[in-house]
């Protein structure tokens, strides 16, 4: 076990373990569906970024100015996603993380910063950068909550 998987809380480590069976209990359970598309009559806040796209797609312009090699690694954030993201060429860019705020990062995208902070019961709110050669393998995440634009 390494240093940093074992200086993690008991509960922690437990809870990877039993995380998959939970998943599934709580899928059979859930509101929101598992359809590759989801019915965006679900989310009442939606609309309100749809109308305002423009500026996030201006703010992420400006951020993509600034190179994404300056942004940290996913693995580097969260040591939990290193089996997802094992070397440095997925990039995130997080506003809001785990219900916390990067407020560094919250004034460099603010009408996104705002948008995201009104959805109601946010978790997570940023944008991935994939560099060249970076694969995102298939896995389950600890919630069906992650909504966005998908590119190719």
């Amino acid at each position: 076990m390494s240093d940093a998987v074992a200086s993690r809380p008991f509960i922690i480590r437990v809870g990877k373990k039993v995380r998959p069976l939970l998943n599934t209990l709580i899928a059979h359970n859930s509101l929101v569906p598992d359809t590759p598309v989801l019915d965006t009559s679900l989310f009442p806040w939606i609309s309100n970024m749809e109308q305002r796209a423009f500026r996030i797609i201006e703010e992420f312009r400006i951020l993509m100015t600034q190179g994404v090699s300056s942004f940290p690694a996913l693995r580097d954030i969260s040591p939990d996603h290193t089996r997802i993201a094992p070397d440095t060429r997925w990039k995130s860019f997080f506003l809001y993380g785990y219900g916390n705020c990067v407020l560094e990062n919250c004034r460099r995208m603010p009408c996104t910063a705002r948008f995201a902070a009104a959805i109601p019961g946010l978790n997570s709110a940023f944008v991935s950068f994939l560099e060249p050669g970076a694969r995102i393998p298939l896995h389950n995440g600890v919630t069906k909550g992650l909504l966005g634009p998908v590119r190719a």
